[in-house]
């Protein structure tokens, strides 16, 4: 029986995928770098290598994995940073979408306290199907559990689309403010006109703002963010204490669905680092919603690419 069910599973996500693009939780945070807003593309300084494990709905079978690699670092020659995001979503296991973008970000300084900085990324989006993992409602059989050969043939090419987004990054002494929006073309990722297949264009606001405590190493860092695209927002608010490479963190989430808790811990040492960070349901509308949403592991490497920087100040985007 519990076969069966898998089956069903299967087939309730293809469902999905068929009409529209079945989207993990949102990402909040600052922890996919460039990816999510080109224009923090070097602004850390040191060229950051950062390597992501996303699992989605946890424990409920669903098998909705991300991973994602990305680099940036900033190169006075370019004024600026450069970096790329590599990201492979596998949504149930039957289908692939390789996301490959590329930014540079332009840094200005206003004046002593007041730094601007202005990007874009490019890209393209892979999209393939898993035909062997395809099961259709002929294919189970109830009473013994098992799958028979099917009657359907899907022909679906996999198909590459182009992708790009563009951000803007002020910082202001400890304070700081971003804006992006991103999949610009809102490309179709059926290539055949399916309603609800495009990507739809994505708006984020994100503020945060540094604040020293009398000891040395430790940091309040309170934040907020805005996500809206697709006809439907998320806000979140909350913040990290630092002290040194060690770190705390917890966001209030506010989506149209319900309302989540994000619990975030980071650990490092040298030119190393690690975050965990989870995220569960507080309040759904929907009661099939399972109460872990969202698990994230992150490993963050210093590469020490810039040794020097007097040009433009550098930040440090807390760990959420």
């Amino acid at each position: 029986m519990y076969r069966v069910q898998t089956l069903f599973s299967g087939f309730t996500i293809l469902f999905l995928l068929a009409g529209n693009i079945v989207t993990a939780q949102k990402v909040v945070g600052y922890n996919h770098g460039s990816g999510i807003n080109p224009s923090f593309a070097g602004a850390e300084g040191t060229g950051l290598l950062r390597l992501d494990y996303i699992s989605t709905y946890p424990g409920s079978g669903y098998n909705l994995n991300s991973y994602n690699i990305s680099f940036d670092t900033f190169l006075e020659f370019a004024h600026g940073g450069a970096g790329f995001n590599l990201s492979s979503d596998h949504p149930g296991g039957l289908m692939t979408d390789i996301r490959a973008l590329f930014a540079y970000s332009y840094h200005l300084q206003i004046s002593r306290d007041l730094f601007l900085f202005a990007g874009m990324n490019a890209g393209f989006i892979y999209r393939s199907i898993n035909r062997s993992k395809l099961i259709f409602p002929d294919q189970i059989d109830p009473l013994n559990g098992v799958s028979l050969p099917g009657n359907e043939v899907i022909n679906q090419p996999s198909y590459l689309f182009f992708d790009m987004g563009t951000g803007f990054l002020i910082t202001y002494k400890n304070t700081s403010l971003s804006l992006n929006a991103g999949h610009l073309f809102q490309p179709d990722l059926s290539n055949e006109a399916v309603n609800g297949a495009e990507l739809p264009r994505t708006y984020n606001l994100q503020v945060f703002t540094r604040i020293k405590t009398r000891k040395e190493e430790l940091f309040f860092v309170p934040c907020v963010e805005i996500s809206a695209g697709g006809g439907e927002s998320v806000a979140a608010a909350g913040g990290t204490i630092e002290y040194g490479r060690f770190g705390m963190g917890l966001l209030g989430i506010a989506e149209q669905s319900g309302k989540n808790i994000q619990t975030s811990i980071k650990a490092g040492h040298g030119n190393i680092g690690f975050l965990y960070s989870f995220r569960f349901s507080v309040m759904s509308d929907n009661i099939g919603m399972p109460i872990a949403l969202v698990h994230q592991l992150s490993v963050h490497l210093s590469l020490n690419i810039v040794n020097k920087r007097n040009t433009i100040k550098t930040i440090n985007f807390p760990d959420l």
